[in-house]
């Protein structure tokens, strides 16, 4: 059975693992189908993902780190936007 750092495409119980990304996703709330959390039920590796990432999640949500921090500019968004090349 593949690892779940390995990306797949097709998630069944007792298949193949959802990726990390989707792991993490998980983690963070999103509804990824009844396929995937029917998985991750079943499956002990992919739940210990998720429980890691949620703990990792909760643990960022306790830092105030950056709260205080003016938002960006919006030179920095127009540089974004740029990069992406949705520049005006």
């Amino acid at each position: 059975m593949p690892h779940p750092d390995e990306p797949t495409s097709v998630v069944a119980v007792g298949g193949p693992h959802p990726d990390a990304d989707d792991l993490a996703l998980v983690a963070l709330g999103e509804d990824l189908g009844a396929d995937v959390h029917a998985h991750i039920s079943a499956c002990a590796v992919c739940a210990g993902q998720v429980a890691s990432f949620h703990d990792t999640v909760e643990l960022a949500g306790l830092s105030d780190y950056g709260r205080d921090a003016p938002p960006p500019g919006e030179h920095v968004w127009a540089a974004i936007a740029a990069d992406l090349g949705f520049a005006d």
